[in-house]
């Protein structure tokens, strides 16, 4: 009888260790399972971040392409450099001196044209129209072209009776003028006159 009782203690010690075997291999599978579903799941947010990466970069890249195209964003900005100012000024938060723009250079900065504006220098021209108001005129070059310009008197005086401007429009007389080019893919364009003396 003692027999029996300990094959059958002995049967159940070696079944549990069996039981306890497969379920050793059933938890080491699932842990497997759920490494690799990890490994699975990193590779995929890998790729994705690697996907985002790249979209920015190229996002980036469109962005700076746009923005080197664009020069619309100065010419509508509101006051100061509207339609109607005359003068602007620009700040750096962290800058010691403000740098003033003035009139001829806002006409340039909203003329929907890239101009190149030169430094200023002498002409000898006779004006065909002249309007004192706005300070815009048609000039002949006198250089020996006898091309006619667009131009803009953007000096005081022609406010004032008797100027160089009106006396060569009404007595076609020449008149030597200081003005600043306006190039246009490296041709005038236009003329700025800052002064001008009747001969």
């Amino acid at each position: 009888m003692i027999l029996p009782i300990f094959a059958w203690i002995v049967h159940q010690a070696l079944g549990q260790n069996r039981e306890s075997e497969q379920r050793l291999a059933r938890l080491e599978g699932q842990m497997n399972e759920a490494l690799r579903a990890n490994d699975n799941l990193a590779a995929q947010i890998r790729m994705a971040h690697e996907a985002q990466l790249a979209d920015r970069q190229l996002l980036h890249g469109v962005a700076e392409a746009a923005f080197r195209r664009s020069r619309t964003s100065v010419r509508k900005l509101p006051a100061p450099v509207g339609r109607t100012s005359r003068w602007m000024k620009l700040e750096a938060p962290k800058a010691v001196d403000r740098v003033e723009i003035g009139e001829v250079e806002a006409e340039v900065l909203r003329a929907l044209e890239e101009l190149e504006l030169l430094e200023a220098c002498a002409f000898r021209v006779q004006f065909i129209s002249f309007n004192i108001r706005t300070g815009s005129c048609k000039v002949e070059l006198l250089d020996g072209t006898g091309r006619e310009v667009l131009g803009k008197v953007v000096d005081p005086s022609r406010l004032q009776p008797l100027n160089p401007y009106t006396r060569s429009l009404h007595e076609r007389i020449p008149v030597t003028v200081t003005a600043q080019e306006a190039l246009l893919d490296g041709e005038l364009h236009r003329l700025f006159i800052i002064a001008g003396i009747s001969d």
